[in-house]
């Protein structure tokens, strides 16, 4: 995952237990919206909101992978400024 964040003193990064707990989130969130419980647009908000898009198949979303997973932050910061 790369993030570009022009003000870095703003940007916060997630514990491994934080990112888990979103995927699980846009999970949830897409069961609701099978279940009519919640609106396309609200799961994109959600989606827009963590920055993750969902993959039921993807490593995160693994929970036999999940103890092996280490997230690395590495924040980016342009080496152009703003014009």
């Amino acid at each position: 995952m790369e993030l570009t964040c022009s003000t870095h003193s703003e940007f916060r990064s997630w514990s491994s237990r934080q990112a888990f707990n979103a995927v699980d989130a846009l999970d949830a969130a897409e069961r609701r919206i099978q279940a009519g419980l919640m609106t396309r647009g609200d799961y994109n908000d959600l989606g827009v909101s963590t920055g993750l898009n969902r993959n039921p198949l993807g490593l995160l979303a693994s929970d036999a992978l999940r103890p092996f997973v280490i997230l690395a932050v590495t924040p980016t910061i342009p080496l152009v400024g703003p014009r």
